[in-house]
């Protein structure tokens, strides 16, 4: 980030964000993703910057995330910035978190369709997608995703 951004970045993060006593979180009350991820939106002359908010806070902070690494939260809370709740790690690390803590979102408790004994049977059965599928009572494209680990991809 450059001097002018790192000014207007601390600034939104300080107007967006409220601390959580209990818990030590300091909660982004501004626009989140999907996932509960914060985003900062800041017009300059050059275009927009946009840039998650716990990212932000961690760069504000601890400098520039080294390249190849993302920004995992100690405190499992998508929308919080505190920084001492914040750490660089690589992607394996933070779906190693996940798993440990039990936060995996596919899987036998997210999935309405497959057991997780059936969706090992989707990846390991012999025969095509649509047979299998038939098999399972289930759509040829799920079992097609599951083959291509883009569906549980924790078996």
């Amino acid at each position: 980030m450059t001097e002018l951004e790192r000014v207007l970045v601390a600034k939104v993060l300080e107007e967006k964000s409220c601390p959580e006593a209990l818990t030590g979180c300091v909660l982004w009350t501004g626009n989140t993703d999907r996932k509960g991820y914060g985003r900062i939106r800041v017009r300059l002359l050059g275009g927009l910057l946009d840039i998650k908010a716990h990212r932000a806070a961690f760069e504000l902070v601890f400098g520039d995330v080294p390249s190849g690494l993302w920004v995992l939260h100690s405190c499992d809370v998508s929308a919080c910035v505190n920084p001492a709740h914040l750490r660089a790690g690589t992607a394996k690390e933070n779906t190693d978190d996940m798993l440990r803590r039990g936060r995996e979102s596919r899987g036998e408790r997210h999935s309405t369709k497959l057991s997780r004994e059936q969706a090992r049977y989707a990846l390991e059965a012999a025969g095509t997608c649509a047979e299998v599928a038939n098999q399972l009572g289930v759509s040829k494209s799920l079992v097609s995703l599951i083959r291509q680990r883009r569906r549980w991809k924790v078996l």
